[in-house]
C-alpha cells in the first residue's frame, strides 16, 4: 500500500512538474506573441504615419497642379489678347500708311499746281 501511495505521489509530482513546464512554455509563447503584437502595432503606426504624409503630399501636389493649370490658362488668355492687339496694331499701321500715301498724293498735287 505504501508502495502504491509512493507511486501515486510520484505520478502526481511528475504531473505537477509537467504542468509547470507546460505553463512556462505557454508563458514564453505568450511573451513572444506579445512582442510580435507590439512589433505589428509599431509597424501599423509607422504605416499610418506614412499614409498621412502621403495624403498631405497628394493634397499639396493637387493644389500646385491647380495653380499651374490656372497659370497656363492665364498665359493662354494673355497670348490671345496679345495676338488681338498685334492684329489691331497691323490694321492701324495700314491705316497710317494709307493716310501717309493720301497726304503724299495731295502734297504732290499741290506742288504740281503751284509750279
Amino acid at each position: 500500500m505504501i508502495n502504491l501511495l509512493q507511486q501515486g505521489t510520484a505520478k502526481a509530482v511528475y504531473s505537477v512538474h509537467e504542468g509547470v513546464d507546460s505553463a512556462q512554455r505557454c508563458a514564453e509563447q505568450a511573451d513572444k506573441a506579445g512582442s510580435a503584437l507590439r512589433t505589428i502595432r509599431d509597424a501599423v503606426a509607422s504605416i499610418t504615419d506614412m499614409t498621412h504624409h502621403i495624403a498631405s503630399a497628394v493634397e499639396e501636389q493637387s493644389s500646385v497642379s491647380a495653380e499651374v493649370n490656372r497659370s497656363v490658362v492665364n498665359i493662354a488668355d494673355l497670348n490671345s489678347s496679345s495676338n488681338e492687339l498685334g492684329d489691331e496694331m497691323v490694321g492701324l499701321n495700314h491705316s497710317v500708311v494709307d493716310n501717309i500715301n493720301s497726304q503724299k498724293m495731295l502734297v504732290e498735287q499741290f506742288l504740281k499746281r503751284c509750279q
